[in-house]
């Protein structure tokens, strides 16, 4: 687990200790923090850094690119992982020999005498009965959240999920303090159509190479 850039309060440099913790993700929408950091440092990952980029840059909304799927497939690799990737942090540059006898073992994967797990591993029946519960705690949370809404003043009212979505947005430009997916740009221009001028791309932006430089 490397080092995160950004605090999830201030946008000072900290290390992996000011992530949410396990039961901060566990609590999925109702902590919006949590679930904004999900979204913005480890979501890429899971749908693809370049349909990431191009739709947060276009404003879409964060659940047009994750599905309840993608979030308790996120939720599982971290919940599997926390232990292990947590001891390499705090003991970098071990050897594989130390690692092997020291380190926390994973929760829900493992090599067994299954179908080719003795080879490539496998999820376990515990990892794989968090998947599918995550997935319709995932999926009636969202339904919730659209159904109920928030009454702001002047007759003007918004359901928890656009709330969620504004609170993704507002927390990203911070968290984007090289302003690498134009989130600045994008909220002086909001009223007018974005262009192609606009979008930077997602090459760039990781400095993926196709082979042809």
């Amino acid at each position: 687990m490397k080092k995160i850039r950004n605090d999830m309060d201030n946008g000072n440099e900290v290390s992996y200790e000011n992530m949410p913790c396990w039961d901060d993700f566990r609590e999925l929408h109702n902590n919006e923090k949590a679930w904004c950091y999900l979204n913005f440092f480890f979501m890429p990952v899971v749908v693809g850094k370049c349909l990431w980029v191009s739709e947060i840059q276009q404003q879409s909304k964060v659940r047009s690119l994750t599905t309840p799927s993608d979030e308790a497939f996120c939720l599982v690799v971290l919940r599997n992982n926390w232990a292990l990737w947590t001891w390499e942090c705090e003991n970098p540059g071990v050897t594989m020999a130390y690692k092997h006898d020291n380190a926390p073992t994973v929760m829900y994967t493992k090599k067994g005498m299954g179908c080719r797990t003795n080879v490539h591993g496998g999820w376990s029946q515990e990892g794989i009965s968090l998947y599918n519960k995550l997935v319709t705690e995932l999926t009636e949370k969202r339904k919730l959240l659209d159904r109920e809404s928030v009454y702001l003043g002047n007759g003007m009212q918004k359901s928890k999920m656009e709330l969620l979505n504004g609170q993704f947005y507002k927390l990203a430009e911070r968290w984007d303090q090289n302003n690498m997916l134009h989130l600045r740009i994008a909220k002086a221009n909001k009223r007018r159509k974005m262009n192609d001028a606009v979008m930077v791309d997602a090459v760039q932006i990781f400095g993926w190479k196709d082979g042809t430089a």
